[in-house]
């Protein structure tokens, strides 16, 4: 029987020290033991609260107005529920993220906290094997550093990242 693994990515409205920073995209990739995508789930989220004294800093880096995000967005609940039904027929598999300290919270923030099955930072995994010393790397840097295909523009979309992720991952020997 086949392992799978699902790499998750979240774009926000803020930070996580910020109460009120949701999530406003969430994607994810299951992919095999051999790195190979199965399949892949991503939708933009319409969050209960929206700071919006601040979400211009936050829209600079993932390039979601609040005018795409008010009309293509999904209720966060909803989302969360369809994230989950989704994960749940692909056997439970564990999570992985790239910054996991971050996504993680983005996820329970929508209502989603599967005990148990959230696995190893992808971003500590990459500092450690690349020798960094403080325990951090961008997801930009460890895929140069481990000389995989880049991110195809200037913006961050939670499913590239999310594939970018699990390719670090599979690199780092964390499907093994």
């Amino acid at each position: 029987m086949a392992k799978f693994f699902c790499v998750f990515d979240t774009e926000t409205t803020g930070l996580p020290d910020n109460k009120y920073a949701q999530p406003v995209q969430l994607a994810a990739v299951i992919l095999n033991e051999s790195g190979e995508e199965v399949d892949s789930y991503n939708c933009m989220v319409l969050p209960s609260i929206i700071d919006t004294t601040t979400y211009h800093h936050a829209e600079r880096v993932h390039g979601i107005s609040l005018l795409q995000l008010v009309k293509d967005g999904t209720p966060a609940a909803t989302v969360a529920n369809h994230f989950r039904a989704w994960w749940i027929g692909h056997g439970r598999p564990m999570l992985l993220a790239f910054n996991s300290f971050f996504d993680e919270e983005m996820l329970r923030r929508m209502g989603f906290e599967p005990k148990g099955y959230f696995g190893s930072c992808i971003m500590r995994a990459a500092a450690e094997r690349l020798g960094r010393t403080t325990g951090r790397i961008s997801l930009d840097g460890a895929v140069r550093r481990l000389s995989l295909q880049t991110r195809s523009g200037s913006h961050h979309h939670a499913l590239e990242d999310a594939r970018l992720a699990g390719r670090v991952a599979h690199a780092l020997g964390m499907f093994a």
